[in-house]
């Protein structure tokens, strides 16, 4: 890809990410509003053990497509797709078993939808098409889901049903959209040893993380009720704003380390990561600092009980600020081929954190939960950083020797 190119691209992944925080903290700002903190608390409650298995649901392929698809072009999407399909209806059978609550099984769908829409983001990822995906995913999955959300609440009932139905609907007719733009990706099925072992520990480290982002908000539902749930949701929200830098370095960096990876451009991929990371420090740490000083105003605009949530806020964004200040580390890791290396950082920072909220929710309530976050996030990025430092100094060597 050309600098310019790069250039316009990341700009248009600036517009989309940011569009997509601000409809993130509208959804709930409109729900509380019309439904209550207790049915938002309730509806994350259940979203966030669903998501726990999106990741399973696709194996891990969605980033090994990234990975894949500059070297064996769209050999291997369809099997994807299908591998997807099949896991998340086993999830789901087994989610019915397990699950009494029928609202809880009503959502158990969106494990499929929303593992879907991972895939295909990943192949508009590949085909440089960040702006399409955005377009799709805001005016017509968010757009749809806030402004249904809004109408079935005002003249039907502010129930989590209504709110459920208003979120499968933006979903489906998103997926729809997004199959049809990718149609010509689609063709024969076929399988790979090698995809699949390349993205099977991505699959594993993608669970624990998400089950990491996760498991705070699900103890805190079991320990301190679904109120809680709601106000440290919202919280964080406000507390990843600074992530959004290296969320859009991300959208479009991937594809750029695997190319010039395989390319052997290890000095130029080196000076790159080393000036993402200078621009990233600088612009989070104005945006944290701007934040946490307005962080009671912001909090107070969803009702005076989210104030509670400030040390979430602070918290979780001096971990997001470690997070900005090394870069892509995870995704660098990932894109030069070590992703057993990926799931065992992952794996050592989930048991730092499920420890660090097993000893501190039921004492210190949501703080607890957003000082685990904060500790762990930091110690994965600063791990990582160090992994990335030991890639980069074993290619150099590797490529002065040949």
């Amino acid at each position: 890809m050309e600098p310019g190119q790069f250039k316009k691209k990341l700009i248009e992944s600036f517009i989309g990410n940011v569009a997509t925080m601000l409809l993130n903290l509208a959804f709930p700002f409109v729900v509380t509003t019309l439904y209550g903190t207790t049915i938002l608390g309730k509806f994350t409650y259940n979203l966030s053990i669903i998501t726990i298995f999106l990741f399973v649901a696709s194996l891990g392929l969605s980033v090994g497509l990234i990975f894949f698809i500059p070297r064996t072009g769209n050999r291997y999407v369809s099997s994807t797709l299908l591998i997807n399909m099949v896991l998340s209806l086993l999830l789901m059978f087994a989610g019915f078993l397990i699950f009494k609550d029928i609202e809880m099984r009503i959502m158990l769908p969106f494990l499929w939808l929303l593992s879907a829409e991972i895939v295909f983001k990943s192949l508009f990822q590949t085909k440089h098409q960040i702006k399409e995906f955005f377009f799709i995913n805001l005016l017509v999955h968010q757009g749809i889901k806030i402004g249904l959300a809004l109408l079935l609440g005002f003249f039907i009932a502010p129930t989590l049903i209504n709110l459920i139905i208003a979120s499968y609907i933006g979903l489906i007719i998103a997926l729809v959209i997004y199959l049809y733009m990718n149609r010509d990706m689609i063709g024969p099925i076929n399988f790979s040893i090698a995809i699949i072992k390349y993205s099977l520990p991505l699959s594993v480290s993608n669970l624990i993380y998400v089950f990491m982002i996760s498991i705070d908000k699900i103890m805190i539902g079991n320990i301190k009720g679904k109120d809680a749930v709601a106000i440290y949701a919202v919280a964080s929200m406000f507390a990843l704003i600074p992530s959004i830098f290296l969320t859009v370095l991300n959208t479009i960096f991937p594809t750029v380390i695997s190319k010039m990876y395989h390319e052997g451009k290890i000095v130029e991929l080196q000076a790159i990561y080393k000036k993402s990371v200078r621009i990233l420090s600088i612009i989070s740490t104005i945006t944290i600092m701007i934040i946490i000083f307005f962080s009671n105003d912001l909090l107070a605009l969803y009702g005076p009980e989210y104030l509670e949530g400030r040390i979430v806020l602070i918290f979780i964004a001096i971990g997001q600020l470690v997070n900005a200040s090394v870069g892509s580390v995870w995704f660098t890791i990932t894109m030069t081929g070590h992703s057993n290396w990926n799931m065992y950082g992952k794996l050592v920072t989930f048991v730092i954190n499920i420890t660090l909220n097993i000893l501190l929710i039921p004492r210190f309530g949501i703080g607890g939960a957003a000082f685990a976050t904060m500790a762990s996030t930091s110690f994965s990025n600063i791990l990582g950083f160090i992994i990335v430092k030991k890639i980069f100094s074993d290619a150099l060597a590797e490529s002065e020797l040949s």
